[in-house]
């Protein structure tokens, strides 16, 4: 019998695209991608959170894929509520390795959802210390994850310091945060 993740990935051999491929390709700047459109998964998000296990979620990111990796995150979401304790452990050991805007935006964001309440000084605290990481996409995390707390102190510290950032998707993820920041304000 195949696991929850060995079925997902089958999904998304099953439903590669060449040309969805070179899209997610020159959309994520590397090539570990199967070529499978978000809409093709989206829908399924729900169903595969009710039925997988953390280890599965493990085995989703290993594979490496960008579609495994941005369902893994997303089922995170969903699924944090039942063990935030390992979840928030998850989260924080598929930070160490992330390689695309995409995933990280996705796990930033949808990935730290269903623990947000419940871990938030917790989650600011490592996304604090995910600013001082040398892998970019390690301290973008730690910027886009203060999209989902606009009001914090925090936010408006890390818009001032990152706007005006060398590195262009880093600045591109401050400016993203400071439009969500002026949004509350008004």
């Amino acid at each position: 019998m195949k696991s929850k993740a060995e079925e997902i990935i089958q999904f998304l051999k099953e439903n590669a695209d060449e040309k969805d491929k070179d899209q997610w390709t020159k959309t994520v700047k590397h090539e570990d991608v199967y070529g499978v459109k978000l809409a093709k998964f989206n829908s399924l998000i729900s169903k595969w959170a009710k039925e997988i296990s953390l280890y599965d979620i493990k085995e989703l990111w290993k594979d490496g894929k960008t579609e495994s990796r941005i369902i893994a995150a997303k089922i995170l979401g969903k699924i944090g509520r039942r063990e935030p304790e390992k979840v928030l452990d998850l989260l924080k050991s598929f930070v160490k390795d992330l390689k695309d805007w995409a995933t990280t935006d996705t796990l930033a964001t949808q990935g730290i959802r269903g623990i947000i309440k419940q871990k938030e000084s917790e989650i600011k605290e490592f996304a604090l210390k995910c600013l001082k990481s040398k892998n970019i996409w390690t301290r973008r995390f730690g910027i886009v994850v203060f999209i989902n707390f606009p009001e914090s102190k925090e936010a408006r510290e890390i818009v001032k310091e990152y706007i005006k950032d060398k590195e262009y998707y880093i600045r591109k993820a401050a400016e993203w945060v400071k439009r969500k920041v002026e949004s509350e304000r008004s």
